[in-house]
């Protein structure tokens, strides 16, 4: 017969942290694969829910290591109801950003990545462009610098103005951080 914490990766992981050892890549590896079957029916975005599973892991190796671990009950069923919340929680984030995204596109229109594409494409000398990100980068706004970067990369690239889309999948990040960022990049190219 064998042992449960050989069977469930979750007894597993909290036996040896509790014995006062380190996971193993294997035993971390096996909890986070439980884990995404565990939220595979909540609709995350893999991004967050691969958030929600590291952040859920964390929480339960940090509970296990203070002791705060109850160990008469177990451990799976503590770790899944709070990688429920924390996925609820990222789903919640999700709508709030959805529902700014929407209000903001409703009001700024799609014309503004145009505006600021004509604008680093045709009268922004390449002294502007570096004088603007060096300001950007001495304000530490190191997410407005990449964006440019990766926008004025692509446009050599593919010799015209990239979508906020095509930045943002290039990124990782969403096609309004991208437009955040050119809007604010676009402030320091030409103040007004």
């Amino acid at each position: 017969m064998t042992d449960l914490a050989e069977s469930d990766p979750v007894e597993s992981l909290v036996k040896r942290v509790a014995g006062g050892h380190e996971p193993s890549a294997a035993e971390t590896q096996a909890v986070l694969a439980v884990l995404r079957v565990w939220l595979s029916r909540r609709g995350l975005e893999q991004r967050d829910c691969e958030e929600v599973c590291a952040d859920a892991l964390m929480r339960l190796i940090g509970m296990v290591r203070s002791g705060r671990l109850d160990p008469a009950r177990p451990p799976g069923a503590w770790l899944r109801v709070v990688a429920d919340h924390l996925a609820i929680d990222a789903l919640r984030r999700r709508r709030l950003v959805a529902d700014a995204a929407f209000d903001e596109q409703l009001h700024l229109g799609g014309h503004e990545d145009d505006r600021l594409a004509a604008l680093l494409d045709r009268s922004a000398a390449a002294a502007d462009v570096r004088r603007a990100l060096r300001e950007a980068a001495d304000a530490k706004q190191f997410d407005v610098v990449r964006v440019v970067a990766t926008w004025l990369g692509l446009a050599d690239a593919n010799g015209e103005a990239p979508s906020s889309r095509e930045v943002g999948e290039r990124l990782g990040v969403s096609h309004m951080t991208v437009q955040r960022a050119l809007r604010e990049f676009g402030r320091r190219l030409s103040p007004s």
